[in-house]
């Protein structure tokens, strides 16, 4: 947008893997173009690279309608290319390399480098009432003016900790009903899941035991209702809650007749872009639950339940390489863990670079119980 003498200013940044996305540590390379049309004096040229949860939702109670919002910041870290800052006790980096504050008319590239802090920071997600957001943000300040600025989002993945042996052991389910009124009989499910984790777009393998009485009779059958995976969106503000559930995936199996036992396996396809499962962030989680049912005519269906845990494609599964080590699962859910690295990388800003000579691309940090997959 043109603002007396800037036409344009834009940020972006540069991949560091296939599905784009970063995790704590990372660093994150990339570049601010601004074009102006005439002479311009600069007060400061900044990029600020934020990470923050926010949550709101309002409620009708009677006739007064209240309003509920938190907020939860990871991270603001601040670049400043021109001018140095004032100390409003932000962490900041300041370019190495000394910038004129006078814009020439042109097209002028300036690269920049962060360093993601380390830290438990949950993975890029937007719900119903809230979302989970990074961004990286420039802004050019001038006398008397109006700011230009520019914004654009990068998409973060957690690498959780988590007891891994423990997500790693199946899991196992049983339930028995009698069934009275309009149906008679008995009718028992045990189930089992292979484990208690999935990567996005991979499968759930389930294997279900059926056993109906001889004295069952529904048209001389049961009506396997199969494997739905439910979402439960929770958002915390103000001492209270908002709870959002939604049916993911839902598959209807086969008639089970009545007076047989029967033994089944399944799967079932995670959506490759199924959010991960939030659990380590205090204002906002996103957990799954994996059911098995028997759709009963007439009768209230059986059913088991398993929480699971989703994890990003763009990792794999390792087991913790210190056999010693007792990280549960009540792990994903403190946020106090973090921080940053001081030891920034910085790639020098210039006038007039050609957008072709993006900044160096440092390569991303390969730690963490799930490396990225290369």
């Amino acid at each position: 947008m043109c603002s007396r003498g800037i036409k344009n200013i834009s940020v972006s940044y540069d991949a560091i893997n296939e599905s784009n996305t970063f995790s704590a540590g990372d660093c994150i390379s990339g570049r601010v173009v601004v074009e102006v049309g005439k002479q311009v004096k600069v007060n400061s040229l900044r990029v600020k690279a934020k990470g923050e949860a926010y949550v709101h939702w309002t409620e009708k109670h009677g006739d007064d309608e209240d309003s509920y919002s938190a907020r939860e910041t990871y991270f603001n870290l601040k670049y400043f290319i021109i001018c140095e800052p004032k100390n409003d006790g932000e962490f900041v980096i300041i370019s190495s390399t000394i910038i004129s504050n006078v814009i020439n008319p042109g097209t002028h590239v300036y690269p920049f480098t962060f360093q993601i802090p380390a830290g438990n920071f949950p993975s890029s997600f937007k719900g119903v009432h809230g979302h989970i957001t990074y961004i990286l943000d420039a802004k050019l300040s001038r006398s008397m003016r109006m700011p230009s600025s520019a914004k654009t989002e990068f998409t973060i993945h957690s690498k959780p900790n988590m007891n891994t042996n423990q997500l790693m052991e199946p899991l196992f389910g049983t339930t028995q009903k009698k069934m009275k009124f309009f149906t008679s009989g008995t009718v028992s499910m045990n189930v089992t899941v292979d484990k208690g984790f999935y990567i996005q777009g991979l499968y759930v393998l389930t294997y279900e035991r059926f056993l109906c009485s001889s004295e069952l009779r529904t048209e001389n059958y049961l009506l396997f209702g199969g494997l739905t995976d439910d979402q439960k969106q929770s958002f915390f503000a103000s001492q209270s809650s908002n709870i959002a559930r939604k049916n993911i995936i839902k598959e209807i199996g086969e008639p089970i007749p009545s007076s047989t036992k029967q033994t089944r396996s399944r799967e079932l396809r995670i959506p490759s872009d199924l959010p991960a499962s939030i659990l380590n962030c205090s204002i906002l989680k996103v957990e799954y639950t994996l059911k098995v049912y028997l759709d009963v005519p007439y009768a209230r269906d059986p059913e088991v339940e398993f929480p699971l845990v989703i994890l990003p494609n763009t990792y794999e599964f390792c087991p913790l390489v210190a056999p010693n080590m007792t990280i549960g699962f009540e792990a994903l859910g403190g946020s106090g863990n973090q921080g940053w690295n001081n030891q920034i990388s910085h790639v020098p800003p210039g006038l007039n670079v050609p957008q072709s000579a993006a900044a160096s691309q440092p390569p991303a940090a390969a730690f963490g119980l799930y490396p990225p997959l290369q």
